[in-house]
């Protein structure tokens, strides 16, 4: 039997509400979906993300919109991390 290590991956639609990296967190606002309007907190950092993901979330100010892919770190879904960042308007 093979142990995935995530258990979900999603794509959705968000906006930057605020940037935080000497806290190591970024929070944003879902665009779209029955949960839309609710805020997320992500980490900015992670040994798993690639120096070009590392620069994109750096680049990251309040207010941009994003198309994102994360995918979750734990079986309850309630931790994720960064996969993709494409940046619709700054």
């Amino acid at each position: 039997m093979q142990n995935n290590k995530y258990y979900e991956m999603i794509k959705k639609k968000f906006r930057v509400d605020s940037h935080s990296p000497e806290e190591n967190i970024i929070c944003l606002t879902l665009l779209e979906g029955e949960k839309k309007g609710l805020d997320f907190g992500f980490p900015t950092s992670n040994p798993e993300y690639s120096e070009v993901l590392e620069s994109q979330i750096s680049d990251l100010e309040k207010g941009d919109e994003i198309n994102i892919i994360i995918k979750s770190m734990n079986k309850q879904n309630t931790s994720w991390r960064f996969i993709e960042i494409n940046i619709l308007s700054k």
